[in-house]
């Protein structure tokens, strides 16, 4: 979410698809998964468009005179490597017992509610003071501070996108979620296009986006 502030939605998801080949390598080394030799293939198709992605983008901003975006990629790199490593140590629980898949969503979202607290009354105040919901002056409504329409409608759909993402994770894997997320990747960078103001249409960013979800639609023909 902080990297928002950095890049488009687009772009985040599209950088997000590297989380596939980190998910097969760590499915492999820590699950005993194996891959087929197209499988990684497509893997390493997917992770080489990705690269390419976040290059581009540096070099039109080179080219535009601005600088890279160091924070806001280094915060996607870290949101990458935590949700690989929770994706695998997800699909080990979900499938380490016969719990009903409804109690283990529960205390899973138990254990964000925990986490969201921590950050909301501690570790936000420390570091960003201005964003603390207990300030009047910068938050008068409090935690309800600037919600909308909008605001409900993320909640709704990131509600919805938990708790079936999580059921294809226990149904079959956190690499076929991530793949099967790829449609989601389409319609939210294309959709960025035309919403954003700013951006300038740029064919070769295109392309490369485009190859990174047909790989991703390749990958689920050949499993």
């Amino acid at each position: 979410m902080m990297s928002v502030n950095y890049f488009q939605a687009g772009t985040i998801k599209i950088v997000g698809q590297l989380r596939l080949p980190m998910l097969a390598v760590g499915s492999t080394l820590l699950l005993g998964r194996y891959f087929s030799v197209v499988q990684w293939q497509v893997i390493a198709l997917i992770t080489t468009s990705c690269v390419s992605f976040v290059l581009l983008k540096g070099q039109g901003r080179l080219k535009e005179g601005k600088t890279f975006k160091w924070k806001g990629l280094s915060q996607l790199a870290g949101w990458v490597v935590m949700n690989c490593v929770g994706g695998i140590l997800a699909e080990m629980t979900y499938k380490s017992g016969n719990t009903p898949y409804y109690i283990q969503k529960v205390a899973q979202d138990f254990g964000h509610l925990l986490t969201s607290l921590v950050m909301l009354f501690l570790v936000v105040p420390r570091f960003s003071p201005r964003e603390d919901i207990r300030n009047k002056e910068t938050r008068p409504g409090g935690f309800f501070d600037s919600w909308d329409i909008r605001t409900v409608a993320v909640v709704g759909f990131l509600f919805l996108d938990a708790w079936i993402g999580n059921l294809l994770l226990k149904e079959f894997s956190s690499v076929t979620r991530t793949v099967a997320k790829a449609f989601g990747v389409a319609t939210v960078y294309f959709v960025s296009l035309f919403y954003s103001k700013e951006r300038k249409s740029n064919w070769a960013l295109t392309v490369v986006a485009v190859v990174v979800i047909q790989s991703s639609i390749l990958y689920s023909f050949v499993s």
